[in-house]
């Protein structure tokens, strides 16, 4: 089930039925309304981003779909913001909490709560991290091990992404040449996709390094700016877990703009800023 347990049962706790659940659909819509708003603050204000082109990123499909359904990824946007703005500030223990409280809900935010060992200056954070993580990892483990379902996603090519996109357009494209339904093995399509991820990477990196473009010949790609460095850092790391996962949506696509548009007020990013 792509929900965690212990929502599950803090719903049941509070007798909370089908048709009251649309309430928190309401709550979601009115915090994720508050998140872009302070985001659009932030980049207008502090790195003087258009606000035609923010208007632009802020209305595009990925994010309308996500207002629109209300569901609890609107939630988990929320909490990886309120994590990351924590790392920023440098409560790192909040964070911690924070990614772990999203993890219980969705399982896709427990790689950022290792990831906060990169921000950890005091022993005592170091252990928070690790309790957190163990709670987290053993709870996740305990729902994935009662999931009956080894499919890599849902087979619905045109609205979801991730790396088992790429096997399932072979599959796909086998059908439409031999007219015979193949139902590839999700390892096979997990393998063209991990492949065909680094073949891609592979590809840019070269060409990037061909043109000495400065993100990758430069190591202070934020130039000592903490916060836009924490939110690519935070929200790059959840795209990724979403796209290697396999079973995401397009309106998880959400994770995704944030952490380009902290890459985009980079000085660095002018050459591709520009393209």
């Amino acid at each position: 089930y792509i929900y965690g347990s212990l929502l599950l049962r803090a719903m049941n706790l509070m007798r909370i039925n089908v048709e009251q659940s649309e309430f928190f659909g309401h709550v979601n819509l009115i915090l994720i309304c508050m998140g872009l708003s302070y985001i659009a603050h932030l980049f207008s204000s502090n790195y003087k981003v258009k606000a035609v082109f923010l208007g632009l990123v802020f209305t595009s499909p990925g994010i309308w779909l996500l207002i629109a359904s209300g569901n609890f990824d609107s939630l988990m946007f929320f909490f990886v913001f309120l994590g990351a703005l924590s790392v920023a500030k440098g409560k790192i223990n909040a964070a911690a909490v924070f990614f772990t409280i999203g993890s219980l809900i969705k399982f896709y935010s427990l790689p950022l709560i290792p990831l906060l060992l990169l921000y950890a200056k005091k022993r005592a954070q170091v252990y928070v991290i690790l309790f957190f993580f163990s709670v987290s990892l053993f709870f996740t483990l305990m729902d994935l091990s009662r999931t009956t379902s080894q499919s890599p996603g849902p087979n619905n090519y045109f609205f979801t992404f991730g790396v088992q996109n790429f096997g399932t357009w072979v599959e796909l494209l086998n059908y439409k040449i031999t007219a015979d339904y193949v139902e590839f093995n999700p390892i096979y399509i997990y393998a063209v996709g991990i492949g065909a991820s680094l073949i891609s990477t592979v590809f840019m990196y070269t060409l990037l390094s061909r043109k000495k473009s400065p993100l990758i010949t430069s190591r202070e790609v934020f130039q000592n700016d903490r916060k836009m460095e924490v939110l690519f850092v935070f929200f790059s790391a959840t795209y990724l877990a979403l796209f290697f996962q396999g079973t995401n949506y397009d309106y998880k696509l959400i994770f995704y703009t944030v952490a380009f548009l902290s890459l985009f007020v980079s000085k660095n990013f002018t050459v591709l800023r520009t393209f």
